[in-house]
């Protein structure tokens, strides 16, 4: 009987249990500025011009079992000539329990000029770059930067 209880008590206390997700610090509402720039092919070399800076506020949202959602703006940055698949300033990188953004190079282009890395600085801030080349010696960079919303 003592064995029948004890299993009934260790099966209540575990159902009670609530598993916690390691993401949830990396979550929430975060006021994000967005700086791009374009670079261009000149005689003398690489030559920078700003564009914009913009900002939105939006909510870090969990994705998946290892992924994050994080949109901070509302425009297309490119479009993939091998897919034809559009980047959007949505992007779901895996985030590992350190912080670190991974962006898998089978949705995220890589190579060349084409780069995209990201971190939390903390659970409060995070940082994203981002460089999408497009055709005839040009690239765009964006620098992104979120901080919490309190």
């Amino acid at each position: 009987m003592k064995k029948i209880c004890f299993a009934i008590l260790l099966m209540a206390s575990l159902a009670g249990c609530k598993k916690s997700d390691w993401r949830e610090p990396y979550s929430g509402s975060f006021d994000f500025m967005c700086r791009k720039s374009t670079m261009v092919s000149t005689e003398n070399g690489w030559e920078e011009r700003w564009v914009d800076t913009s900002y939105l506020t939006s909510n870090v949202v969990k994705e998946n079992t290892d992924r994050i959602k994080i949109q901070f703006g509302t425009g297309t940055i490119g479009v993939n000539l091998e897919s034809g698949d559009s980047l959007t300033m949505t992007v779901k990188p895996i985030i590992k329990e350190n912080g670190e953004l991974e962006f898998p190079s089978a949705e995220y282009p890589q190579g060349g000029h084409n780069h995209i890395d990201g971190k939390y600085i903390t659970t409060d801030t995070i940082k994203v770059n981002i460089k999408y080349a497009y055709l005839n010696g040009g690239y765009d960079k964006y620098y992104v930067v979120g901080t919490r919303s309190h």
